[in-house]
């Protein structure tokens, strides 16, 4: 139990309906006007066309139907293509503003799922009210709402939110039917994208922050079998994802070089989050050596125990840093998800994480400071989260232009050069593609997809 002022977390009241339906709005608005001419933007050539492939887009829908329950690119993702299918059906078009319509309104739902996750966890708290709106607008989530192709992430952490949204509930009633529901969530989310697997090792925590409100404590036998048959389900699809990917993990080396990457990715993810500039695609392959993965690890132990430390003084720190931790584990190296190390899209869920850490402390130090201070600070920062979430939507408006800047801002990526002389083949400009080609001394690895691409040696 919480007493007294010592968290400052609590300290504030609870949402009125109107400031309700105002924070909706603040959700809803920035997202369509960031995200919304992201329409007129044509397919990007990088994994578009093989989502949208006349098996999903050809009007049968037992054939695609049929497509959706049996193929497999990279992982096995039934919901992905059926939504594609219903997408097709529903809008009796191709064109890809009706794909990205879809993308947009799955952000704006999972933003408005995760401000009700965050409000029944922390009802009391002001600025925390504040950190699904950053979640919608922040630069980190451009690729996974523009990009056609990550239809899947956003699949994903729809149904992983609505599963611990009925956790919350099912924490009140203890009824077999949401117990069934959240059993039917977790599973949608991993036919979506294997990417949030880990996601029940998060209820213990979650339901130690609820039970910490006085009038919301549930504790039984059953709550605990329930969390430990979904912990086991989640150990099931992880060892059954990495059966499928047998052959792709030896591609990675030893275990020992994926450790040191895993923690490696986390501090930059860390930073991106942060600091998100120059957020590109895709990034390069990369696999970090003994000492900086120690060094890695060891910020990461520190910052866990900090929390680890704070947890009473500043209740829900330690819930967010777990929720960075162990939702981005499956996408950290140490298991593949993708043929890129890292990618901005494996932070879409997990960042919410990192911005509860942030809203917390910021809470305990803005009651020492003058307020108009604190709304000058506050609105500054959002107008440049805006802005640069502007300027990156910008960038996807087509090909040459999204991967153009990738070889600007790193002028050795090769999968990069690949992709531009792929388009460049495609619109018709053999120069330019001729120009792309000849890229210092190359060799050829095939891709998952049986593709080939350049690779700087």
């Amino acid at each position: 139990m919480l007493t007294g002022t010592a968290d400052p977390v609590d300290a504030g009241e609870p949402l009125t309906k109107r400031k309700n339906i105002a924070l909706y709005v603040l959700m809803v608005l920035p997202s369509l006007v960031l995200y919304g001419r992201s329409i007129r933007f044509p397919l990007i050539n990088y994994d578009d066309f093989i989502y949208l492939n006349p098996d999903v887009t050809s009007g049968s829908f037992f054939h695609s139907l049929g497509f959706a329950l049996t193929s497999r690119v990279n992982y096995y993702s039934p919901v992905t293509w059926i939504s594609y299918i219903l997408d097709s059906f529903l809008y009796s078009t191709s064109s890809p503003g009706t794909f990205r319509v879809t993308n947009i309104c799955l952000h704006i739902a999972n933003t408005v799922l995760a401000f009700n996750l965050v409000t029944r966890v922390f009802p009391n708290s002001k600025l925390l009210r504040w950190v699904p709106v950053v979640f919608a607008i922040h630069p980190v989530q451009v690729e996974s709402v523009v990009w056609v192709s990550e239809r899947k992430g956003l699949l994903a952490a729809f149904f992983v939110l609505l599963f611990f949204n009925e956790y919350l509930s099912w924490l009140k009633t203890g009824k077999t039917a949401g117990a069934v529901r959240m059993a039917l969530f977790f599973l949608l989310s991993a036919l979506s994208k294997p990417a949030l697997l880990l996601a029940p090792f998060l209820l213990p925590v979650l339901r130690a922050e609820v039970e910490s409100i006085p009038s919301q404590r549930s504790k039984s036998v059953r709550t605990y079998r329930t969390e430990a048959l979904l912990m086991a389900s989640a150990i099931l699809l992880v060892v059954a994802h990495v059966i499928l990917q047998e052959g792709t993990l030896a591609t990675k080396g030893s275990l020992n070089p994926r450790i040191a990457t895993s923690a490696c990715s986390y501090l930059i993810y860390l930073a991106k989050v942060c600091f998100p500039a120059d957020l590109i695609i895709p990034y390069q392959r990369y696999q970090w050596s003994f000492a900086p993965g120690v060094f890695a690890s060891g910020i990461i132990v520190v910052i866990t125990f900090s929390c680890f430390a704070l947890r009473k003084k500043h209740r829900g720190v330690l819930f967010g840093w777990l929720w960075y931790l162990v939702l981005l584990f499956p996408a950290s190296g140490i298991t593949p998800l993708g043929e890129t190390g890292l990618a901005n899209r494996y932070l879409y869920l997990p960042i919410l994480g990192v911005l509860l850490v942030i809203g917390i402390l910021l809470e305990s130090w803005s009651r020492e400071t003058p307020s108009l201070w604190n709304y000058i600070l506050a609105g500054a920062l959002g107008l440049c989260i805006c802005a640069t979430t502007w300027r990156d939507v910008s960038v996807w408006h087509d090909t040459a232009s999204l991967f153009g800047r990738t070889v600007r801002l790193d002028s050795s990526n090769a999968l990069a050069k690949d992709i531009l002389y792929r388009e460049a083949l495609r619109v018709g400009e053999p120069a330019k593609a001729e120009m792309y080609f000849n890229v210092a001394q190359t060799n050829v690895y095939r891709s998952v997809f049986g593709a080939y691409f350049i690779k700087i040696r």
